[in-house]
Parts: C-alpha cells; sequence; structure tokens
C-alpha cells in the first residue's frame, strides 16, 4: 500500500522472520499478514451480526421453558459470582504508573531484586533505570529515568568494533537483554551491536564485555553473582568474569543463533537455538 508505514510494525513479525529475511521480505511479509488480519476481521464481524441477529429472532419467538431459563439465569449468576465473565478489570488510573521517554519501542525490563528500581532497554540505544519511589514527569509529561546510552564500540574507549557493530548501523546499539545481578548493585545488558556492558545501580559503566560477533539476544547472572553468561546470533554461549570483564570459557555447540540461556546454578546453565536444539 502506498504511503503505509511498515517498517515499525514488528507485532507482525516472528523471531524466525527478523533472523532469516531482509527487509524488502520483511515489508511484503507485513502487508501479507495485514491483509489476513483485515479479512479475519471482516469474516468475525460478518459472524458476530449473524448471532446477533439469530438472537434477535430467539427472542422475538418467545422465551423457552421456565426451568432452562432459570437454570440459565442461575449459571449466569454463578459465572458472575466466580468473576468468570470474560471481561476485562478495570483498574482506577491512580494505581497506575506510566513510565515514557524512551523514544523507540522497548523490548525488555526487569525488576531490581532489592530495590524499587526498574530498568528498560529500547531501540533508541539506551537502557534506562526508573526509581519508581521518585518519579516526577518533567514539563512535557514524560519520566527521563537514569539514562544509559550505549554508544558505538569504538567511542566507548576500551574495546575495539563487534562485526555486528560495522554492519548494523543505527540498529546495532538496540538493547535487547538485560538482567540484574542477585544483590541488585549491578545491572548488565546485552545490545546488537554483539556488546555486553556492566552498569552500577546509579548509572555509572562498569564495565564491557566484547567477544561476540553478532548481536547479544540473552544475558543471565549467575546465582552467586560472580558470573555471566550471554547468548548471541554468532551461535555461541559465553561465560564471564563479572568482576574482570573476560571471557571464562565460550561454547560452540549450536549451528544457528543462540536465542536463549539460562543457569540452573553457578555451575550448570542452558541455551537454546533455532537450530531445535537444548545444550
Amino acid at each position: 500500500e502506498a504511503g503505509t508505514d511498515v517498517d515499525g510494525d514488528f507485532r507482525l513479525l516472528t523471531p524466525h522472520d527478523l533472523l532469516y529475511k531482509d527487509v524488502p521480505e520483511l515489508k511484503r511479509v507485513v502487508l501479507a499478514r495485514r491483509a489476513e488480519a483485515r479479512a479475519n476481521d471482516a469474516a468475525a464481524a460478518s459472524e458476530k451480526r449473524a448471532s446477533e441477529k439469530a438472537a434477535a429472532m430467539a427472542a422475538a419467538s418467545g422465551p423457552a421453558a421456565g426451568g432452562d431459563n432459570d437454570a440459565g439465569r442461575n449459571g449466569d449468576d454463578n459465572d458472575a459470582a466466580a468473576g468468570g465473565s470474560g471481561e476485562p478489570m478495570a483498574v482506577d488510573a491512580s494505581q497506575l504508573t506510566e513510565l515514557r521517554g524512551h523514544q523507540q519501542e522497548v523490548f525488555i525490563c526487569a525488576w531490581n531484586p532489592n530495590q524499587s528500581l526498574l530498568a528498560s532497554g529500547s531501540g533508541d540505544a539506551t537502557a534506562r533505570i526508573w526509581d519508581l519511589d521518585k518519579v516526577s514527569p518533567s514539563e512535557d509529561g514524560t519520566e527521563q529515568g537514569v539514562i544509559l546510552r550505549h554508544l558505538a564500540p569504538s567511542r566507548a574507549g576500551n574495546v575495539q568494533p563487534s562485526a555486528a557493530s560495522n554492519s548494523g548501523g543505527e540498529k546495532a546499539k538496540d538493547v535487547t537483554t538485560l538482567d540484574w545481578n542477585p544483590t541488585g548493585t549491578l545491572l548488565a545488558t546485552g545490545s546488537y551491536d554483539g556488546v555486553a556492558r556492566i552498569w552500577s545501580a546509579s548509572g555509572s559503566l562498569v564495565g564491557t564485555l566484547a567477544k561476540h560477533q553478532g548481536p547479544i539476544f540473552s544475558l543471565k547472572w549467575n546465582k552467586r553473582g560472580d558470573a555471566l553468561l550471554s547468548g548471541s546470533v554468532d551461535r555461541t554461549a559465553i561465560v564471564w568474569d563479572a568482576a574482570s570483564c573476560t571471557v571464562k570459557q565460550s561454547f560452540e555447540f549450536h549451528s544457528a543463533p543462540t536465542l536463549d540461556v539460562d543457569w540452573r546454578d553457578d555451575t550448570m546453565f542452558a541455551t537454546c537455538s533455532t537450530d531445535k536444539t537444548i545444550h
């Protein structure tokens, strides 16, 4: 469709699409799925009208036997008492806090385990730490939070650019994953540039971890908080020494992008991949 913005409509795309299709093909996929969604909406609307018409005709022909009606009413009452009406629960606006400030889509958020801090990662090349005890809107109605800017590796001053950062342009700085350490004193972030970063809870950059040659999709602290585990599109998983920001061990068992990682304890972990395997 002329003038239709398909670049930002990621809700119609799957992770598989993003990993294996180029931009022109992604645009065609979005347009096709939009057309399919419109067709489904039209069919649902037609079905609803037919159902409403049938109900109106049934009401006009008179009530059914009294026993059946009583049973139906009792069933409705029971459903209502059980909260099973299917209607969404209304939430008073005074109970809702809306955090606005990111300039692009927000990919991930995580609560600090010990403080009223919430971390978020976005396509605007920033992570933010929001203090829910101190949130105060600015004049334009947004709350900035503590902004953690993810500069290109060559500008960060202490690491060399990875292959991902050289090929991805602005996209390379998207913050795709983040995780607090067990004590809530450090926040680790992973980015599309293939670099992981460790920050203090106040927002200071503590260290950078550069080894991956592709976007980092998952990053987790171990239970003890002395090691980080990262998984990347480059098919590897890496265990990092958090104190020295050095590689303890690199694992190259997958034949396709590593999508997620998770620790069981301080020494055992699992990884999964688009190659349909878990290690």
